[in-house]
């Protein structure tokens, strides 16, 4: 937006051709290795059942909840509170700085704008599967919403806006950390750090250090990388040295079966589902895997790309026992979803420099913010089209100090930080905790709140127009990005991005309400009401 009025951003653009650089900025990093007994399935072409690895009953079963130590395992750090990120950032000159985490799901949206929600490819399964859908699940698609912090005059910091919508998310999601520990670490050591009253030996004396800080040093690996304009932390699962360089490391998912994932709030009613076949319409293998290329593989194989990484590792579990674990290359991934590797890397790369682009005129537009709330939504119709609504003056949580945070955290919430966490770890803990809050406090369905917000100038909508030529002609049906597959096909991306000032602030308000409750249907009549007072 210039001095003068004007917009620029009505003009037709054409994206550069030349594929973005990975550069790696943070040298050697350590990382954890899989326990033995599971290493060999990254050799493996398909899954592994805990049988045919021969896990003792030890490791193929999972501890209740209630006896894991929530609070003993490393503290997630968000991106605005790590002062490496930004030191990296700073260093090379980048306008932005995130986490896979804060970034995968905004850069997914515009994927399915870019791709124009292409569906999956499912020819691999069994004849039982053609009947059923390929198009990516309602839930993966739903809107993703960011926060974009100012560190400095050149430098913002890029969270995600989202936490568990429930408690039995949290504890899914917190199990999963905790089995990634199981998985890396012998059986000993894992008990003493991470069960509650465990009975172990006492540690060797030759052993270094505390216990953890043996912990935190094994289990806090981070790849910083460069895209663009753009420094990315990842963090490293894993590595091993069976596979192939010059990555090898990989990314390791706890994955609940289907029955526990689509029924949370009662998943402990469902650990009688088990997987006891490798093909099948249910109870397989094979039906995780469906479930999974519609669900969670894009994000999987954004993070696996952003952070340089071979594939992911999966342990397929019901919270009470493992039934068997997967190796997917990043190779396998790309054409479950894109067809192949030479498509994903241009459809990866277009959807990041869209994503840089579309940030940086946010950005410049409002350049005496210092905080913006971004949410990404694609809708189905018409397809190649990508809504952001810009929020100016997101709440922010206030700045603590250490101690302050440690008590709050304590007396508001009853948690205790792990050993060793650092003040960046406490305050995206605190924060989390005050997003959990709000979200089970919002009961109202009013947007006059938004409408007021966009009245007054504080709540925009920019749309994104993308077109994508192969050789001169129009990509107009999923089926002609096969011919991307060709080495002779020359993609051309032409796009528009505009800021939708003519709509009006009831309009937006509306359509931003709709972004925002898309994710919190149930059903009932819960249509926006402009002048709903309690």
């Amino acid at each position: 937006f210039h001095s003068d009025g004007r917009w620029e951003m009505s003009q037709l653009r054409l994206l550069s051709p030349n594929i973005y650089e990975r550069i790696n900025v943070s040298g050697e990093v350590l990382t954890p290795r899989l326990v033995d007994k599971v290493r060999s399935v990254l050799n493996a072409k398909g899954p592994k059942t805990c049988r045919d690895l021969g896990l003792s009953a030890q490791l193929e079963s999972i501890e209740h909840v209630s006896n894991v130590d929530f609070s003993a395992l490393p503290a997630f750090v968000k991106a605005s509170c790590d002062p490496r990120l930004a030191e990296h950032a700073t260093n090379k000159g980048c306008k932005f700085a995130c986490s896979t985490s804060s970034v995968t799901t905004a850069l997914s949206n515009v994927y399915f704008a870019v791709g124009q929600h292409r569906p999956v490819d499912t020819s691999y399964l069994s004849p039982c599967y053609r009947r059923l859908p390929r198009k990516m699940t309602y839930g993966a698609k739903l809107p993703a919403s960011i926060l974009l912090h100012r560190s400095s005059d050149k430098l913002w910091m890029m969270d995600n806006n989202s936490t568990p919508s429930t408690a039995e998310s949290r504890i899914l999601m917190d199990l999963g950390k905790s089995l990634e520990h199981k998985l890396t670490l012998d059986h000993e050591y894992y008990a003493r750090l991470v069960l509650k009253n465990a009975i172990v030996a006492p540690l060797p004396v030759s052993q270094p250090g505390s216990s953890a800080d043996l912990f935190i040093s094994r289990h806090e690996s981070f790849a910083f990388t460069q895209i663009g304009n753009i420094m990315v932390r990842s963090q490293l699962d894993c590595s091993d040295p069976l596979l192939p360089l010059p990555n090898q490391t990989f990314d390791l998912k706890t994955r609940a079966v289907v029955a526990v994932r689509h029924n949370l709030s009662t998943y402990e009613q469902h650990l009688a589902y088990e997987i006891s076949t490798l093909k099948g319409e249910f109870n397989s293998f094979e039906r995780e895997l469906y479930d999974l290329s519609r669900t969670a593989m894009l994000k999987y194989s954004f993070q696996v790309r952003l952070g340089r990484m071979h594939g992911v590792f999966i342990a397929y579990h019901n919270t009470s026992k493992f039934f068997g674990f997967e190796y997917l290359s990043l190779e396998e991934m790309d054409r479950i979803l894109f067809g192949d590797s030479r498509a994903a890397d241009r459809m990866f790369d277009i959807s990041v420099k869209l994503l840089e682009r579309m940030l940086s005129e946010i950005v410049n537009d409002f350049s005496n913010e210092q905080a913006l709330k971004l949410t990404f939504r694609a809708p189905q119709s018409p397809l190649g089209r990508l809504q952001v609504y810009v929020e100016l003056d997101p709440r922010m949580s206030d700045k603590l100090t250490e101690e302050e945070l440690h008590r709050r955290l304590k007396d508001e919430f009853g948690l205790i930080m792990p050993e060793g966490a650092t003040i960046g770890a406490a305050q995206t803990r605190y924060d989390e905790c005050l997003k959990e809050s709000e979200l089970q406090s919002q009961v109202s369905y009013d947007i006059l709140p938004l409408y007021e917000k966009a009245s007054a100038g504080r709540l925009f909508l920019y749309t994104l127009s993308v077109d994508n030529f192969i050789n001169g002609k129009k990509i107009e049906s999923h089926k002609d990005w096969l011919r991307l597959s060709s080495p002779r096909s020359k993609l051309t991306t032409q796009y528009r991005f505009l800021n939708e000032t003519s709509l009006g602030p009831l309009c937006i308000a509306r359509e931003y309400w709709y972004a925002m409750k898309e994710g919190d249907r149930d059903g009932k009549d819960h249509g926006p009401r402009l002048f709903m007072y309690k």
